[in-house]
């Protein structure tokens, strides 16, 4: 059952200390972490970590141990090289990231695009061997009789490339337009 976190104690610390050395659960980010629980009650603290406790609680530095944090602490926040240097970094890290995206939405864009113009170039071919296929099928009716608007037009429309070729093949057979029209309109 989950505790409050009024509830939790050192134990919590140790218990969670070791769902972390799981290396599966590791972030992977080249750093190690450290959770403590300072709100736990004094007694349940090891005796060696009390005054470190007492110090993230509250900020006070009362032993030879915390004095020495809060006086690292405190060049650390006055050290303007390492102050810059730290910034310079955050900088390089944002540019860095930033660069990142943009090399991917680039990329994306590109494969976008090539995409589209291979699917578009697919699309043309079709629609042009369907097309060919439409003006040598009216080409061999021609040969064999007028070819009325309305049966140009229905050949035309037609997308259907094996219904084309199945076209191409009666028209070869039939004697005459009207032979090949009458052909049409008895499979319709």
């Amino acid at each position: 059952m989950a505790k409050r976190y009024e509830e939790l104690t050192i134990a919590d610390d140790f218990m969670f200390g070791k769902v972390m050395e799981d290396k599966e659960l590791c972030l992977r980010d080249g750093t190690e972490k450290v959770f403590y629980n300072c709100v736990s009650s004094s007694e349940e603290v090891p005796e060696h970590l009390k005054e470190l406790y007492d110090y993230i609680r509250t900020g006070r530095a009362e032993s030879a141990l915390t004095r020495k944090i809060e006086e690292a602490v405190g060049r650390a926040r006055r050290n303007e090289e390492w102050r810059a240097e730290y910034m310079k970094e955050l900088l390089h890290d944002d540019d860095v990231r930033e660069a990142g995206r943009a090399e991917g939405r680039a990329e994306g864009r590109a494969e976008g695009r090539a995409e589209g113009r291979a699917e578009g170039r697919q699309d043309g071919l079709r629609e042009g061997r369907t097309e060919g296929k439409a003006e040598a099928l009216l080409m061999a009716l021609g040969c064999k009789g007028e070819v009325s608007e309305a049966l140009q037009s229905k050949i035309l429309a037609e997308k259907d490339m094996t219904l084309l070729n199945d076209w191409f093949m009666q028209a070869l057979s039939c004697a005459s337009v009207e032979e090949f029209a009458a052909t049409l309109e008895e499979a319709s």
